[in-house]
């Protein structure tokens, strides 16, 4: 869990981006799964698929909600309501009206010519496909009428007949855009409640194992699950449980380190239970509501478990987290598409199901990352579409009172806000260094590194004093532009080139390729308050504002308010160069947990190492103020 500059959780990042690659994996067994249902349906079936889909199908979903829920937290204290509504609105409900007008005919086409209907009324096959399903489901299904359409005479009736309707894999993305809308007006009261809890005990990981083993008891055998939205009070209830808690958990740093030590015991849990359910496939355990149950345990035990893998995988993503975590939302709507269209015909070779299996999985895997990488990634309105964005290397350049002549020099605010980036000659050219961050070490209290970049023998540099702006030179023939400079982008290790340009009428400019996004702040360290690097508002000189903001600087990251007539001699926010040295005392304990390795030290004497720092900071702050640094 090694937190950037913006303290994004990667961990979570990694878990979201192994989910969503691993529905190629479901999605492409699900071809091959006797249990319904999939668009798509091979002659040859497989029990094997059977286990390996309902082991996953335990946990999978379930996931998405319980990290949705968690990102909901961070994006509400980010945003506010009105915010992350706007932002749910960009980001869900925009790719979901655009994959379903994109992607929902061709699934639906190719669904109903393999002989299978999934609308919101049910599930229908063909007559052909009948004994096959009764493996599973002995009462056989309804029967599906013929189809014998061509693609152009079915794509109107896709869209005006709502039995022809279907949003496929989307449903997941109408289901949390609901539940980001239905909730948002109390989450932030949860969040207050939650936030009193003072201690988090073990028992209280597995607490919500008894709200969905009673959902499963009480609904789930009149609400099997068709993902309809309306008639689908099963999967709204277990869901809206799993969001819920990921909410929670997010909103108590101290559940979240319960559930992680409790990963292995959930584990070892939802083994038995997963066990128990597996005897109820081979007919040994008979009992409906010995299966349902423990689908709840199973599923929830699972998931607690996998929440302790999100290190090791962000560990093993390695410097390409910042570009998979970029393509995890894209590709989740990609993927469908990529599996059915490829696959519909992949699956009439005369293969066998290994064989089969492998070559669709390749095939859907290889279109979508293309498709994502040289088509969404690289076009602005596409992006937009699949609830991304291109990024932009922004440089904002201040004129000096509107004149041409004005020139970058100066300290300007970068990332939100998060950092500072100093604008100084280098001979001829302009150079920029990162002067300021606002979180300047990660959650072990260790200096922040420059982890992504690409030369190994440079992922030990500290971002804090990081050169990520040279040769940016002025243009001969236009005023105020600087061009051929490259911008290095830390929390991706990728290099931009970037251009800027002043504009002479709002005082800023913006002009770049893509790269990481740069918003600009005044650099005397007056924030201008704007929301983007091309919007500015006018100078006011020092006195006529009526409080003074003093500029950031590292030993004091928020900028503090005083009246300007006041002379109260401000107290030190921070500790002292010699304080924070005194914190980081063992260097060795440090960098091994920086690198993610275990500590060298035992669980006792790390605490009793912590004391003894705790002790020599409140003697280094009285020796220097005469009172303690607390007591301030």
């Amino acid at each position: 869990m090694i937190s950037s500059t913006s303290t994004r959780r990667e961990d979570i990042d990694a878990l979201r981006i192994g989910a969503t690659y691993l529905l190629f994996v479901f999605h492409t067994a699900m071809v091959f799964n006797p249990a319904p249902f999939y668009h798509i349906r091979n002659d040859d079936l497989s029990f094997v698929m059977l286990i390996v889909c309902g082991f996953i199908s335990l946990w999978h979903m379930p996931l998405f909600f319980l990290l949705a829920g968690w990102a909901t937290h961070a994006s509400l204290q980010r945003r506010g309501r009105v915010g992350y509504v706007r932002e749910r609105i960009s980001k869900l409900f925009i790719p979901l009206t655009a994959g379903i007008i994109l992607f929902g005919p061709a699934i639906k086409f190719l669904e109903l010519r393999s002989g299978l209907d999934l609308s919101h009324s049910g599930l229908r096959v063909a007559p052909a496909l009948q004994e096959s399903f009764r493996v599973v489901i002995p009462s056989g299904l309804g029967v599906a009428p013929p189809f014998n359409e061509t693609f152009l005479e079915f794509l109107p009736t896709f869209f005006t007949r709502l039995e022809r309707f279907s949003w496929s894999h989307l449903w997941f993305v109408a289901y949390l855009f609901t539940f980001s809308l239905v909730f948002v007006p109390f989450l932030p009261w949860l969040a207050r409640q939650v936030a009193r809890l003072t201690r988090a005990r073990a028992w209280l990981v597995y607490v919500p194992i008894v709200p969905l083993a009673l959902i499963q008891l009480t609904l789930r055998e009149r609400w099997p699950g068709i993902q309809n939205l309306y008639n689908d009070w099963a999967n709204v209830a277990y869901y809206t449980t799993y969001f819920i808690a990921g909410f929670v958990a997010g909103a108590q740093p101290r559940l979240e380190r319960a559930a992680r030590a409790e990963s292995r015991r959930a584990f070892i849990i939802g083994l038995a239970a997963t066990t128990i359910l597996l005897l109820g496939v081979l007919k040994v355990v008979t009992a409906t509501w010995v299966v349902l149950a423990g689908s709840a345990v199973a599923g929830w035990c699972l998931n607690i478990a996998i929440l302790g893998l999100g290190e090791r995988l962000r560990q093993a993503l390695g410097n390409a987290l910042p570009y998979l975590r970029e393509s995890a939302f894209p590709i989740y709507i990609l993927h469908q598409a990529a599996i059915v269209v490829p696959g519909y015909f992949l699956i009439q070779l005369p293969l066998g199901i290994p064989a089969k299996f492998l070559l669709v999985l390749s095939v859907a895997l290889l279109s979508a990352l293309a498709v994502y990488h040289f088509v969404v990634r690289s076009w602005e309105p596409i992006a937009f579409l699949f609830g991304t964005h291109v990024r932009h290397t922004v440089l904002a350049v201040p004129s000096a009172r509107g004149s041409v002549s004005g020139t970058p020099l100066g300290r300007w605010y970068a990332e939100g806000g998060a950092a500072q980036v100093e604008i100084h000659p280098c001979d001829d050219q302009l150079c920029g260094r990162v002067v300021w961050l606002r979180s300047p070490w990660d959650e072990f209290g260790c200096e922040l590194r420059d982890r992504y970049n690409p030369d190994a023998m440079l992922r030990g540099r500290a971002v804090l004093g990081l050169d990520i702006l040279n040769g940016l030179a002025k243009s001969p023939s236009e005023d105020g532009v600087w061009r051929g400079g490259a911008i290095y982008d830390p929390s991706s290790g990728r290099t931009y080139s970037c251009q800027a340009e002043l504009d002479v009428q709002t005082d800023s400019s913006c002009a770049a390729t893509s790269g990481s996004h740069f918003s600009a702040a005044r650099p005397d360290g007056f924030a201008s308050g704007q929301r983007s690097a091309c919007v500015a508002r006018r100078r006011q000189p020092p006195t006529r504002r009526r409080r003074i903001i003093h500029e950031a600087s590292p030993l004091d990251p928020a900028p503090r308010l005083r009246p300007p007539d006041s002379h109260h001699r401000l107290r030190p926010r921070h500790p002292t160069e010699l304080h924070r040295r005194r914190e980081r005392t063992d260097d060795r304990l440090c960098d091994h947990r920086c690198r993610g390795e275990p500590h060298l030290l035992g669980r006792r004497a790390y605490r009793a190492s912590r004391a003894r720092r705790a002790r020599r900071r409140q003697a280094v702050c009285a020796k220097d103020t005469g009172r303690r640094y607390d007591e301030r």
